[in-house]
């Protein structure tokens, strides 16, 4: 698969907060520049994924790229507890990042739980819109049925005991380990 990926220009803003922070670390700027060239040259470019740990490689870490940048955005502006809300997704996807380029027969593995993520966001749509809205809004491949037929299908996959007690299975809450194993 050829995918073009993508050049970011990012700006600021003009705001006592930020003109504070620069002052406060005069360094910041050139190497920030260093930094957005080079994943400008990592992501801007056409690739072709040869497996399913380099597509995934590629997109999450373009994710990651993103959230660093929202994280800085806010944090340089004044909203530190808006960065930190958004630090724990960068750290767990950079996490998981690692974890697959040290164990690529777990890239597939990340890739199958989507159906299980997917099947709990369409749960969650059909509390708020019936389910023909849900279909009609979603469209062909991606109809309420066809999420729980791959949802049906991936389950046994994750399934996990919940209670050792009365061996009650449970589908497992993320697609591998958690977060802090891999840590």
């Amino acid at each position: 698969m050829n995918v073009s990926g993508t050049t970011i220009d990012f700006e600021f803003g003009d705001t006592e907060q930020g003109k504070a922070f620069f002052e406060r670390n005069p360094t910041f700027w050139p190497a920030f520049e260093k930094l957005m060239a080079l994943t400008n040259k990592t992501f801007g470019r056409e690739v072709r994924f040869t497996n399913r740990l380099e597509d995934i490689s590629f997109n999450l870490a373009q994710t990651c790229r993103q959230d660093f940048l929202e994280v800085l955005f806010l944090s340089v502006n004044g909203f530190g507890i808006g960065a930190q809300k958004l630090l724990r997704g960068l750290y767990e996807r950079a996490v998981a990042l690692e974890y697959m380029r040290t164990r690529p027969e777990k890239a597939e593995r990340f890739t199958k739980y989507a159906a299980i993520q997917e099947h709990r966001g369409a749960m969650r749509a059909l509390d708020v819109v019936s389910k023909e809205e849900f279909d009609a809004m979603m469209g062909p491949g991606n109809t309420f049925d066809e999420i729980k037929a791959r949802f049906e299908k991936t389950t046994p996959e994750f399934e996990q005991t919940a209670c050792k007690k009365c061996k009650r299975k449970d589908t497992a809450f993320s697609w591998d380990i958690d977060v802090a194993s891999p840590v």
